[in-house]
């Protein structure tokens, strides 16, 4: 039956490349992405060697298997076609880890997601997570009470259509990307513009960190404030994508 399928399916996804007894292999896998190496010069001249070539196999395998998890998860757990955000958060944040690990990284993340289908998945979960940002809370604190998944997803859509050489996604989904991106920008820009208003953000935007922020006493300082910063560099960040897709499309 389809359920056993799916049960077989996640758990072959789940188990494969294991090590270790008495954990959870996607999770501790997820959560533990080791370093993407790096070795620009040997690809340059084109003299990559057999660890390289493993490392690039790996990274595609293990893109490749993180998507596909979400998207088994998705029809296992979904409802209405959306993965819970619970479901989701782990598998999406370890695909950005692999986008920010270099072009190796990025390029895996790319190939992965190269199926129509897969697209199709990433801009559902996407506008169904705007939407139920929007619906939440006005556009103007939308922004904070959006799920972590959504700078995950953003960020992935960004390298699918900047990064992509054949700009396939583009060309398949431009009006669609576009008109999701518009809605992120809304949402993201009203967030950014508060930001603004608050005190100590005239800070932030002239140099505070997260290391001043721990390091820091009283109401300006302590783990508190570092998370704040934290959370409005994502955001910050995620709008810069945003701004850059719009640019593109």
């Amino acid at each position: 039956s389809e359920p056993q399928t799916l049960a077989t399916l996640l758990g072959l996804l789940e188990t494969c490349g294991a090590s270790g007894k008495g954990s959870k292999p996607a999770t501790r896998e997820v959560s533990s992405i080791p370093a993407m190496p790096r070795f620009p010069e040997r690809l340059v001249r084109c003299a990559v060697g057999a660890p390289e070539l493993a490392a690039l196999l790996a990274a595609h395998v293990r893109a490749t298997r993180l998507v596909l998890l979400l998207i088994a998860r998705t029809r296992q757990l979904g409802r209405n076609g959306l993965l819970q955000e619970a479901e989701a958060l782990p598998l999406l944040a370890a695909l950005h880890r692999l986008l920010v690990q270099g072009a190796a990284g990025r390029d895996s993340v790319v190939c992965a997601f190269r199926s129509e289908f897969l697209i199709e998945w990433l801009l559902h979960q996407l506008e169904g997570r705007l939407d139920e940002s929007f619906r939440a809370a006005g556009a103007a604190t939308a922004a904070a009470q959006a799920p972590p998944s959504v700078r995950h997803l953003v960020a992935i859509l960004h390298a699918l259509l900047l990064a992509d050489p054949t700009a396939s996604v583009a060309e398949g989904f431009g009006s669609r990307s576009l008109a999701t991106v518009l809605r992120g920008l809304e949402l993201f820009e009203a967030c950014a513009g508060n930001v603004e208003d608050v005190e100590g953000a005239e800070g932030l935007r002239h140099g505070s960190s997260l290391e001043f922020a721990l390091d820091s006493e009283g109401p300006e300082g302590g783990l508190g404030r570092a998370v704040r910063l934290g959370r409005r560099s994502a955001d910050l960040a995620c709008l810069e994508q945003l701004r850059e897709v719009s640019a593109q499309l």
